[in-house]
């Protein structure tokens, strides 16, 4: 019997967290709106619950392929580095992912 209650007494914990949770993305959003109205800073970087959940693996597969590449890499070290030394280190990285991408053609 103690062990239906506290399940019970948990469940109803987590939907109150879950509904506190959601009222506080909510309140978040709209500051977001009021303080950016008609601006990409405004608008929920995660989608709609649509947009989301019509996702597909492919969709972010080639999301990934599009934007997430060695094109559009930007690298930028802070700090007491030696510069020859990152940019060694860089080079060898990209030629690792050139030679990924090609093995894998």
């Amino acid at each position: 019997m103690r062990l239906a209650a506290l399940q019970q007494d948990l469940t109803l914990a987590n939907g109150t967290i879950d509904s506190l949770n959601f009222t506080i993305e909510s309140t978040n959003l709209l500051i977001d709106e009021m303080l950016w109205p008609d601006h990409p800073l405004g608008r929920d970087i995660g989608g709609t619950k649509d947009s989301v959940m019509a996702m597909t693996r492919e969709t972010v597969l080639g999301h990934l392929e599009q934007y997430y590449s060695l094109a559009n890499m930007v690298v930028s070290v802070a700090g007491n580095v030696d510069h020859d030394e990152v940019v060694e280190q860089g080079l060898s990285i990209i030629a690792d992912e050139v030679r990924k991408a090609y093995a894998g053609s």
